[in-house]
């Protein structure tokens, strides 16, 4: 999925993942906040930003457990 699917799945609260993340790794939203996999709080804007290239625009998916 694109950047910006990623974005709207991740505010829906799903889990999601990127190609460059390792197998453990996601990002959600959960309880109005914007987590990591060890539920450590991100924020949004910085998140994003650092992924802001044309090689982050692509290949998020849904974390599989």
């Amino acid at each position: 999925m694109t950047r910006k699917e990623a974005q709207e799945a991740a505010l829906r609260g799903e889990k999601i993942t990127h190609r460059f993340f390792s197998i453990e790794e996601y990002i959600t939203m959960k309880d109005g906040k914007f987590l990591d996999e060890n539920e450590y709080v991100l924020d949004w804007d910085d998140f994003w930003v650092i992924r802001d290239s044309q090689r982050w625009q692509t290949d998020w998916e849904i974390y599989k457990l």
